[in-house]
């Protein structure tokens, strides 16, 4: 019996090769270390097709001691090639086979690189070794490995690929519990172990990164925790009823992208300790008996030393806001005619600048360029068009002139009539990267702005080594290369790229060349 499936087995596969216009095709290669150049054992490698008469064939092979591997009878067709193994990582693309009948592709090296690590201690602030810290390796966006330090203070933080990487180690005091400081007789005061990031400094923008090579331990590091005095932060909730459930009252407190929650007093009131020096913004949100979720204007506060107290968050009712475009020119007006992005039709989205989410959007009306957008919630917004050709040159409310798109609502609503001025003299800025022994697929061009109505931009280095960013507003823009998991966004800025960025000012219309050579974060 099992003779007689293997058999059916094969004449399947026979079929569909004819189904598919005859001989099948075979791929073969070889898996490597890209460090050493050594074989790579027992790699999973995959060859996945794309769909065809409803099936997605996925071949699957593992390589041998030789690192050989081999896909004897293959359907023709489009596929991709992968391999993947336990401590290794491929970098770059993989490639893409478009397979016909009978083909038989030259040999395939499939190289993957091996995983590196770092190591070292964690020392408190008297030198001795501190046992179960929480020590993170992270890029600019997530933590890509932790661990706990040993009764010797020791970690390894292994599983990264090849790049530079932040080292922190995080605080296990917390302020969720009070953490109110000890009251002391003795005329001294409490301090608290901060987050600490290598070399030993409170905040990421002072941080420094270690580079991680292939299948290397970056080894040696030693972290000393850094104290700070015990900082508050107050205040109140102004115009939470009574009447919601206390469970879901929360304070978010947000800081280096990391956010941490607080439960609210049943007053509305809030006190929260032990928190790191550093840039904050508190928002307090909940959910009412029918199930609606309310959320407070947000404030900000940079925590230093001293106790930041009376804060406000107002309850504001959400906003409605009736508005029309108007143009500078005939050309702005034409541009607006046209379909905006994603065939959706022109429309109008107001983007909240704490945290670049847009919270509303409305169609333009296309007989009087007109438009209607409800329930925003008090903040402050940037307001947007999604076609490109035209830019936000001011708007007005009434005898209130704004320049720029930003939209202030932290206050509540500014009334209807909102007039939205467009202007099509858009400038840009092209030019040149020089990337060096990097891969410009891993690489990419970062442009922003001091002035906060400018949403950061992002764009690819193209393969001749160009790069562009069309229809831009008038005004001065700050620009650099980066790989593409080397930086981060915070507050409109490249932490670790300050000093690097290039500055350019764009006029009206104007085109203006800025080449570039790749940067790394100091």
């Amino acid at each position: 019996m099992p003779r007689v499936s293997l058999l059916a087995l094969l004449l399947v596969a026979r079929l569909a090769a004819q189904t598919s216009g005859g001989k099948p095709a075979s791929v073969e290669g070889v898996v490597t270390d890209s460090a050493t150049g050594a074989p790579v054992l027992r790699a999973h490698v995959t060859l996945t097709g794309s769909a065809s008469d409803q099936v997605a064939r996925r071949y699957g092979a593992t390589s041998g001691a030789d690192g050989r591997f081999t896909f004897p009878e293959v359907v023709p067709g489009s596929y991709s090639l992968n391999a993947q193994r336990a401590g290794y990582v491929h970098l770059g693309k993989f490639p893409t086979l478009g397979l016909k009948t009978g083909d038989a592709p030259a040999a395939i090296e499939m190289r993957l690189t091996p995983l590196g690590a770092i190591a070292g201690r964690v020392i408190g602030p008297d030198g001795e070794p501190v046992e179960g810290a929480s020590v993170e390796a992270r890029d600019t966006r997530d933590v890509l490995s932790s661990r706990i330090t040993d009764e010797r203070g020791q970690f390894r933080l292994g599983g990264l690929a090849p790049g530079r990487y932040f080292v922190r180690v995080v605080s296990g005091d917390s302020h969720q519990d009070g953490g109110r400081p000890e009251i002391r007789t003795d005329g001294t005061a409490e301090v608290h172990t901060a987050d600490t990031w290598y070399p030993g400094v409170l905040t990421r923008a002072g941080a420094a990164r270690i580079e991680v090579k292939p299948g290397a331990d970056s080894a040696g590091l030693e972290i000393k925790l850094l104290q700070t005095p015990f900082v508050r932060v107050s205040g109140k909730v102004i115009g939470m009823p009574r009447s919601i459930e206390r469970q879901s009252a929360v304070l978010t407190a947000w800081h280096e992208d990391e956010a941490s929650g607080i439960p609210l007093k049943p007053d509305g009131s809030f006190e929260v300790w032990r928190l790191s020096p550093g840039f904050y913004r508190l928002q307090a949100e909940w959910t009412t008996p029918t199930g609606q979720r309310i959320r407070t204007t947000s404030a900000e506060v940079q925590v230093g030393a001293t106790a930041i107290d009376n804060v406000e968050l107002r309850v504001v009712p959400d906003s409605n806001l009736t508005g029309r475009l108007e143009f500078d020119d005939e050309q702005a007006k034409q541009f607006s005619r046209k379909e905006g992005n994603g065939n959706f039709g022109r429309r109008i989205r107001l983007v909240d600048m704490a945290n670049d989410q847009v919270v509303a959007q409305a169609p333009v009306q296309d007989d009087d360029n007109t438009f209607h957008l409800e329930k925003i919630p008090a903040g402050r917004y940037r307001l947007t068009i999604d076609w490109d050709d035209a830019y936000v040159r001011s708007m007005s409310v009434g005898s209130n002139a704004i320049d720029g798109a930003v939209l202030d609502l932290r206050s509540g609503s500014i009334g209807t009539g909102v007039v939205v001025r467009l202007s099509a003299a858009t400038g840009s800025i092209t030019g040149k990267v020089e990337v060096g022994d990097a891969d410009k697929d891993d690489c990419l061009v970062v442009l922003t702005s001091p002035d906060d109505s400018f949403q950061m931009r992002t764009t690819i280095i193209n393969d001749d080594g160009t790069y562009s960013f069309p229809h831009l507003p008038p005004g001065t823009f700050q620009l650099v290369a980066v790989g593409d998991n080397d930086y981060g966004i915070e507050n409109n800025t490249v932490p670790g790229f300050e000093k690097q960025m290039e500055t350019v000012t764009v006029a009206p219309g104007s085109r203006v060349t800025q080449d570039l050579r790749l940067r790394t974060a100091e």
